[in-house]
């Protein structure tokens, strides 16, 4: 939903802001996401999706004036690509995009299989192509590819990174248990920064990285 890879400070600003939107929608607006649960109308799907979409871009395009007011640089640093500036325009190329994701949510279901958050499938698809073993944890039990999402904690072995993708309030239930896994580093994504988890964390002897998964894996940084 936003850039992988920026070339500009405003660009790098517009994807963290436009990310951290969608983690403000699904959290402390309450918003539903349309990419998990039963799906089964499509132009509701998409319309939901595109109101969600156009709301972060907004956002993220506001943050970079705010930063742009804050920190005098060179123009050159607050130029923005044209797929950001003309992101509005391109709701068919959406579209297309929500077509496949709607594909690969009715086949999970054809095959029986249950599915919690499908906007997480890139993420563990990009793991997966990277040949890393992959454990998943989720509100709900489900499948992603071939790994199965558990939705109660289990006592992994042998984990080197934890990813979240929860808000900081939600995150408190789990200091105790992904502590216990003891793993290398635990990166957070946009939208889920925390800093008493943080300091947990390094009082373990455990790496917080605040990153985005895809990102990395795309810039071969993970």
């Amino acid at each position: 939903c936003s850039p992988e890879n920026y070339t500009s400070l405003a660009e790098l600003v517009y994807i963290i802001f436009h990310e951290i939107r969608h983690e403000i929608q699904m959290g402390r607006l309450g918003k539903t996401n349309p990419l998990s649960g039963d799906v089964e109308n499509f132009d509701e799907l998409y319309e939901m999706y595109w109101d969600l979409e156009i709301d972060a871009h907004n956002y993220g395009l506001e943050w970079v004036e705010k930063i742009k007011t804050i920190i005098n640089l060179p123009e050159e640093y607050y130029k923005l690509s044209q797929m950001i500036t003309n992101y509005p325009t391109m709701s068919h190329m959406v579209r297309n995009q929500i077509v496949n994701i709607n594909r690969v949510i009715q086949d999970m279901k054809q095959k029986g299989y249950d599915y919690s958050d499908i906007s997480d499938l890139p993420d563990i698809k990009r793991l997966l192509d990277k040949k890393l073993f992959v454990k998943a944890l989720g509100i709900k039990k489900g499948k992603v590819v071939t790994i199965k999402i558990d939705n109660e904690k289990q006592d992994y072995k042998n984990i080197d990174t934890v990813t979240l993708y929860l808000n900081p309030k939600r995150q408190e239930e789990y200091y105790d248990y992904i502590i216990g896994l003891k793993p290398r580093r635990v990166i957070f994504n946009p939208g889920t920064e925390n800093k008493d988890f943080v300091k947990l964390l390094e009082e373990n002897n455990i790496e917080p990285v605040v990153a985005c998964t895809l990102v990395m894996l795309s810039i071969n940084e993970y």
